[in-house]
């Protein structure tokens, strides 16, 4: 078993020891599944959840390689993700997954799952009806916390379930 203390690419049951150990996001005891949800090149994402309660983090660990040819990627991504979260949270934090953790060690950014949400990617490569296109309003708050303009939509769920 690691203690973490050295970067290591994380497999489903690392990740699950992960959420116990470091993240203290779930009891020792408690039984969980781990799925790799990724669906990328770059980094690994995955999701935990607990088989009592149904509760969820994702784990997203950035690795030294590029998956299809080898090519070496900066570990650092992954931090500046989480910092870019983290402020974009302070702006508008009803529309942004919190992070709960980052581990430089590790390169790994833990944070709130909203797998709940419809993929934006997916739903417009489907391509949105026009009347759908009003609920990507969630964008609005981040731009206009520059200005000083408004609140915007009053969560994630008015943005139309549409967040990722």
């Amino acid at each position: 078993m690691s203690d973490y203390s050295a970067f290591f690419l994380m497999k489903p049951e690392d990740v699950k020891r992960y959420a116990v150990d470091v993240l203290h996001f779930f009891q020792p005891d408690e039984e969980t599944d781990c799925v790799e949800i990724g669906d990328g090149n770059i980094n690994y994402v995955f999701q935990v959840r607990s088989r009592k309660d149904g509760r969820s983090v994702i784990v997203k660990q950035a690795d030294k390689l590029l998956r299809s040819s080898g090519r070496p990627l900066d570990l650092y991504r992954n931090k500046i993700e989480a910092e870019t979260l983290m402020l974009e949270a302070r702006l508008a934090p009803k529309f942004i997954p919190e992070v709960y953790h980052y581990d430089e060690t590790m390169a790994a950014l833990s944070m709130e799952d909203i797998s709940a949400y419809k993929n934006l990617r997916k739903e417009l490569a489907a391509g949105l009806r026009s009347s759908q296109r009003k609920s990507l309003r969630f964008s609005g708050p981040v731009p206009a916390a520059h200005h000083g303009s408004g609140d915007g939509p009053a969560g994630k769920e008015e943005a139309g379930q549409i967040l990722h």
